[in-house]
């Protein structure tokens, strides 16, 4: 029979099918369906589909056979005997079909969900994905009959099915599914509200594990709506389950009803936060809805807003960028209420009668960094700056005669020393419970020693003298930032510097002989160290020249002693007078041990961290708000700005015969004399990349520095070029390309300049290097050498060469150029660089290109919609399909460059 039912279906016979299927007898067509679902003996789908050909909607016997075959089918999955993918392929075919289905038998299947929920018959919870179908069927339906036959739009209909949902109680089994049906079902905002309380209330019923889940489907279902309403219900949920586990702590009682203990409870509310957090991240509505229930929050209840998990909440928040600031503006503000509203308490017995309840905010902030220590780290930060905040806010202030206004030694009164006091249990307290954060902490906490000179310092080395006596070995792990302080000794007063000393009193005596001149000998023994490095071999003075930036960009303040013994060094090599010719003397940069050469001095590795340490302070007193000069930096700064002019202007005068290194010089590696022309080629090649990065970012691309640049590049390709040929011949292999002293900062501004720079001022010169196509194709070697070394090893040489962020933002801004200027080129058809030797140069921009993608998918996946979006087209050459991915989605605009890509 149930063959002849296929064959039937096959010939297209509806009639003599549905005359057919009449005849069956009450079980017979279950029958059917059993031996191909549960034996396996035929396939189900195909045979559901010919019941479903002779059984059309139109006809009430139709449609009866159709709800018996959904209900049976139902059943079978609640079994729990069929395979999950036999289950998806049913399940897959019932929801084609639901389209097809009368509302009355939409209302009926519906109907007997409804009684699965009550009954607590649901333990197959993908069939609920048919449910969802159902209601959102049944709700675009015109007409419907329900209940006693009372006549109703579909809609309505399905308000009285979910109504009779949401008024039963759930099995805490398929409450998660449930929450996550109502995301694809058309709801009123009363409908909403009142599903999103039913799932509030059902927290209290679900197990310990399910719960982030829920609040995870439930936190995907605000985005239709009552987003107050869902983070209210979520924080006074863990807000009711602290303060019932703390006094489950307190009593010590084991027979209280709550079954979750601290460290339970602490662990998934720290996977609670990160569910939010993201949500917040995909969702900055969300965002700001959770900052204006905070604010609204603070004018009621403080200990409720400053519960232990609202404050981790908050501070988990505030790492996205946008919500930083007003976060940690509430939390001052809530902070600095609080106590002062407990000083008015206090302060008046009518006030202590009338509100006897006190927020004590300390207890909860410290609950807090008490139960980050289960693995809350995306909270620890947050505590530091919070801790900080505090402090930097509500630290002692100079007075009018100069003194402190309040000083942090006695015991705190006021609410502003209260707020300071709580900073510094914070970090205290972090500080002994996070290892990650310790050497953080006290970096920060010797910055303001140093930096905050003319303000008031002793909260922060009270803080130092406590952090060092909890864990004095992180101190040791710190010895290079103490030393540091140390050299600022001389600029602090008196009173921070005997503080400090007394504060690291356990590390100073270790390390310093106990003489009344022990901190000077502590700053000379550093400095010695240095400037003894200037007589050892080339690789260790490559290290100091490299290290020096580093040193200088973290501390500003070493500026002129860094950039003088840089000058010093140089000096040995320089030719002050100028009129002098080759202005630089490059045979004591070498050695000779019998017939062997060795390089001594790298030179222009030494020009090049001058000229890096230069624009660096250059940029920081730029930035600076400050208005006091500082002379010794002002006069080193000068004379080394004449050095680079002079030395620029002669270099660019001098010819390969002036270092004797033309043509018919000797170059092979076999000779003495081979050798050392080799390695003075490279030195005068690292010179004029040097004061070609130079000339190019302190010039701002004025006509005059983009000629001196080209001038540059023109004497550095000459003997570039020499090299390569004299090299090659002497070599079968071919010489090995030397790495280049330019900056990946510089190379990003001269690659930007090129090809995309349309600032007015800058067109002229910048015409003078976009003329020369063989500057071009330098330019853009470079940026691949670059961007290689970024992809091989996560660094690139030269300065900002290991800042990660640094690193990804020239990617990005290189990576938009070069795509620009593949693009274009591909537009226009061909490029005028096709008759000159070596790949086009927009082949090399693609090939470029290509690795910065493999950079950012490496090492940074999780800035690739952020990294697609920033070298996406602007301005008015973009078409229609490329401005449309400006309001794409992640993953749609994912989708959409590699299609662009492909096409490429």
């Amino acid at each position: 029979m149930d063959k002849k039912i296929l064959a039937l279906s096959e010939e297209g016979d509806v009639d003599s099918l549905a005359k057919l299927l009449k005849t069956l007898g009450p079980n017979q067509l279950e029958e059917f369906i059993d031996v191909r679902v549960i034996r396996g003996k035929g396939n189900p789908v195909v045979f559901l589909r010919a019941v479903f050909h002779g059984a059309p909607c139109e006809s009430a016997e139709g449609a009866a056979v159709r709800v018996s075959v959904y209900k049976h089918v139902l059943e079978l999955l609640e079994g729990g005997d069929i395979s999950s993918k036999m289950s998806s392929e049913l399940l897959g075919f019932l929801l084609m079909e639901v389209e097809f289905l009368p509302p009355s038998a939409l209302v009926e299947l519906a109907q007997g969900f409804v009684d699965a929920v009550k009954n607590g018959n649901i333990t197959n919870t993908k069939s609920l994905d048919l449910f969802s179908k159902l209601l959102s069927s049944l709700a675009s339906r015109e007409t419907v009959s329900y209940g006693n036959g009372n006549q109703m739009t579909g809609a309505e209909c399905k308000s009285h099915i979910l109504n009779s949902l949401c008024s039963s109680r759930w099995d805490s089994s398929c409450v998660i599914h449930l929450a996550a049906v109502f995301r694809d079902v058309p709801t009123t905002n009363d409908e909403l509200k009142f599903v999103m309380e039913k799932i509030l209330r059902s927290f209290h019923h679900v197990d310990l594990q399910e719960l982030p889940p829920l609040v995870y489907q439930l936190l995907l279902l605000s985005t239709k709506g009552f987003k107050r309403l869902v983070l209210e219900g979520i924080t006074s949920y863990f807000a009711e389950q602290d303060k019932t586990v703390k006094q489950q702590e307190s009593e010590q009682s084991e027979d209280m009803l709550s079954t979750i203990t601290a460290d339970q409870l602490c662990h998934m509310e720290g996977t609670i936060i990160l569910h939010i957090t993201f949500a917040i991240k995909q969702d900055q509505d969300l965002g700001r809805e959770f900052v204006k229930f905070l604010k609204a929050g603070q004018q009621g209840s403080l200990t409720k807003i400053l519960s232990p998990f609202n404050v981790a909440l908050a501070l988990s928040v505030a790492r996205i960028q946008r919500f930083e600031e007003p976060i940690f503006e509430f939390l001052k503000s809530a902070i600095s209420r609080s106590f002062k509203d407990e000083q008015i308490r206090q302060g008046s017995k009518w006030v202590t009668e009338m509100v006897p309840e006190t927020s004590n905010v300390t207890e909860s902030l410290l609950e807090t960094v008490k139960n980050s220590s289960y693995g809350w780290d995306h909270v620890t930060q947050g505590l530091v700056q919070l801790g900080f905040t505090l402090m930097d806010s509500f630290g002692p202030k100079l007075g009018p005669a100069g003194r402190a206004v309040e000083s942090s030694g006695a015991t705190p009164k006021s609410p502003t020393q209260l707020a300071c006091r709580l900073g510094a249990s914070i970090l205290l307290n972090t500080f002994k419970v996070h290892e990650m954060v310790r050497s953080d902490i006290l970096e920060q906490i010797l910055n303001r020693v140093v930096t905050k000179a003319t303000s008031p310092v002793t909260h922060y080395i009270e803080l130092l003298s406590n952090t060092v006596s909890t864990v004095p070995q992180t101190l040791l792990e710190c010895l290079p930032k103490v030393r540091d302080s140390f050299d600022y000794l001389s600029y602090l007063p008196a009173a921070s510097a005997e503080g400090l000393l007394k504060a690291v009193q356990i590390q100073v005596d270790i390390h310093t002989p106990p003489s009344s001149a022990g901190n000077e000998a502590l700053c000379l023994e550093i400095l010695g160290n240095l400037r003894r490095c200037l007589t050892q071999q080339a690789d260790v003075r490559l290290l100091l020249y490299e290290g020096m930036y580093d040193v200088l960009s973290r501390n500003p303040h070493l500026g002129p002693p860094i950039l003088e013994m840089g000058l010093s060094q140089f000096r040995r090599y320089y030719e002050a007078e100028d009129d002098v010719t080759p202005p630089v003397r490059l045979d004591p940069c070498i050695t000779a041990q019998g017939d062997q050469v060795f390089l001594v001095e790298p030179l222009g590795h030494l020009l090049c961290s001058m000229v890096q340490c230069l624009l660096k302070c250059q940029q920081l007193a730029s930035e600076s708000e400050e208005s006091e000069d500082d002379e010794a930096l002002t006069a080193v700064q000068s004379e080394l700005d004449t050095v680079l002019e002079s030395l620029t202007r002669r270099m660019i005068k001098c010819e390969m015969e002036d270092f004797e290194l033309d043509k018919s010089a000797d170059f092979s590696m076999n000779s003495g004399v081979g050798v050392k022309n080799n390695i003075f080629g490279i030195l005068v090649l690292g010179l004029y990349e040097v004061l070609m990065e130079y000339s190019c970012m302190s010039g701002d691309f004025s006509k005059e520095s983009c000629e001196q640049l080209l001038q540059l590049f023109l004497n550095y390709n000459k003997l570039s070029e020499t090299l390569k040929e004299k090299t090659a011949k002497g070599k079968s292999g071919g010489s090995k390309v030397a790495r280049s002293l330019l900056s990946i900062k510089c190379t990003a501004r001269i690659l930007q300049g090129l090809f995309s720079d349309d600032v007015p001022r800058h067109q002229e010169g910048l015409s003078v290097l976009r003329g020369n196509l063989d500057f071009v194709r330098f330019t853009v070697g470079v940026a691949q050498q670059k961007i290689q070394q970024v992809c091989d090893k996560g660094q690139t040489d030269g300065s900002e060469g290991s800042n990660k962020d640094k690193l990804y933002k020239y990617c990005c801004s290189m990576a938009r150029v070069l795509l620009r200027k593949f693009t274009s080129d591909l537009q226009a058809h061909g490029e005028d660089d096709k008759r000159s030797k070596g790949k086009a140069v927009s082949a090399m921009c693609l090939e470029g290109f290509c690795t910065v993608v493999n950079i950012i998918c490496c090492r940074y996946p999780d800035q690739v919609a952020a990294f697609l979006t920033q070298i996406e087209p602007g301005g008015d050459d973009v078409d229609e399909e490329e401005a449309a991915a400006t309001n794409m989605d992640d993953q749609e605009r994912v989708n959409f460059h590699i299609k662009r890509f492909q096409r490429m």
